[in-house]
C-alpha cells in the first residue's frame, strides 16, 4: 500500500462538539480479527496510535470471496463534516492534458 508523508489532511467539524461513538459489539471471534487487522495496519504504519476526543466504531464487511473487509463507520463524523468543494477535472481536459503530455514526451526523446 502506498504512503506519502506530503500532505496532511485535516476534517473540517467547524464548532462541533467530539463524536465519542462507542465501539459495536461483536463476537469474539470478530474482535480477534478486528484486533489481528489493528495490529497488522500498525506494524505497517498504516495507522498509528491516536489520543484523540473523536472516535468511530469499526464494522466487519464480509466479501464475496469470505474473505472480511475492516471499515470504520464514519456516518457521525461525516453528519458534522464541513462539505469541501473542490471542482471534479473534466475526463477531456485530462485526456486532452495526457496526449500532450505524450506528445512533448516524444519529441523531448
Amino acid at each position: 500500500m502506498g504512503l506519502t508523508d506530503l500532505a496532511e489532511h485535516k476534517i473540517d467539524v467547524g464548532d462541533a462538539e467530539p463524536i465519542k461513538s462507542r465501539p459495536y459489539r461483536v463476537s469474539q471471534k470478530e474482535l480477534e480479527i478486528i484486533d489481528s487487522q489493528i495490529k497488522e495496519m500498525l506494524d505497517s504504519n498504516i495507522i498509528r496510535p491516536c489520543h484523540s476526543p473523536w472516535s468511530s466504531p469499526v464494522v466487519l464487511v464480509k466479501k464475496k470471496n469470505g474473505e472480511t473487509r475492516f471499515c470504520v463507520d464514519y456516518r457521525k463524523l461525516n453528519n458534522v463534516t464541513k462539505k469541501s468543494v473542490y471542482p471534479i477535472p473534466n475526463i477531456d481536459d485530462i485526456l486532452t492534458y495526457q496526449e500532450w503530455y505524450n506528445i512533448c514526451h516524444l519529441l523531448n526523446m
